[in-house]
């Protein structure tokens, strides 16, 4: 890997040069090599023999799937643009996003559809694919701002505890006290975009219109919890809580069958969950009301 003649393309943001990998590893797995497969190797190839001078991108909507190269594909909204930076998979799911850029795609730039002004707005099930995954990247990107905060925390611990002599230097950051200092003045755009972003797609994708799966209910519900947004984390589980209620006790009729015993062991665990999360951050009223209103699932 040439990471001269990446960094002076411009492929990859001028904070993120640091990450630039020598080599880039991948096994494509499995027993045989399709042609889709060598296109796509010459495809990486030839663009380094070139010098990177055009980004490739691939939708994330139709799939992302290529084994080991997920490790260098980077989210920036409807599309992963691939990188020389290895930022991981978990579960095949590439992990890295391009945190302001996909900001401003989510908040900015995208239109969805107008869903929020048009009365009687309707989605079959192919349509609902993309306001599907805007949904799931909106807190995939909450997620990364969420965790930036954590991890200063952790550091300016780690830093408390053993000094700064005896604290790591984090990757892209000239020193110790370079680091802290940055990120102290960006923990609280962190948390306001982060909110942002979860609230907007609250707003843009209407429950009217397209009803969120109680999962995610969830997870936006914590994550507003975890960044300081009692106000609409309250609304959000309230649903999610009201959503378990009645699957649990619909589904209950039907519970000797497979599909009943899972929707209600599915409503159960979700239930679950949302009390042990308040209760883990000092919600315990909340998890009170939670307790008393899914008693009977």
């Amino acid at each position: 890997m040439d990471r001269k003649s990446v960094i002076a393309s411009g492929l990859v943001a001028a904070k993120d040069t640091a990450e630039v990998v020598d080599r880039i590893e991948y096994n494509l797995g499995g027993s045989y090599i399709s042609k889709g497969d060598l296109v796509f190797m010459d495809l990486i190839t030839q663009n380094a023999k070139t010098g990177w001078k055009r980004p490739i991108y691939f939708t994330s909507v139709s799939g992302y799937d290529f084994f080991d190269v997920n490790d260098y594909l980077q989210l920036e909204g409807l599309v992963y643009k691939f990188v020389p930076i290895k930022g991981g998979s978990n579960s095949r799911q590439p992990q890295r996003v391009a945190d302001y850029k996909m900001y401003s795609n989510l908040v900015k730039s995208y239109k969805y559809y107008g869903m929020k002004e048009k009365k009687n707005f309707f989605l079959d099930d192919k349509a609902a694919y993309v306001p599907g995954d805007l949904q799931q990247m909106a807190m995939l990107l909450a997620k990364t701002y969420l965790n930036k905060i954590k991890t200063y925390e952790q550091y300016q611990a780690q830093v408390a505890k053993v000094g700064v002599a005896g604290a790591p230097v984090p990757s892209g950051f000239r020193s110790v006290e370079d680091y802290l200092a940055r990120e102290k003045d960006s923990l609280g755009v962190y948390r306001s975009r982060a909110k942002e972003v979860l609230n907007h797609i609250l707003t843009e994708i209407p429950e009217t219109v397209m009803p969120m799966r109680k999962e995610y209910k969830v997870d936006y519900g914590i994550t507003l919890l975890e960044l300081g947004d009692e106000a609409n984390a309250k609304k959000v589980l309230d649903r999610a809580v009201k959503d378990c209620v009645q699957y649990g006790t619909y589904f209950v009729k039907w519970e000797d069958q497979m599909f009943g015993a899972r929707e209600v062991q599915m409503s159960q665990d979700i239930l679950k969950s949302i009390i042990d999360e308040c209760e883990r951050l000092g919600k315990k009223d909340w998890a009170a009301e939670y307790r008393q209103q899914s008693s009977g699932v």
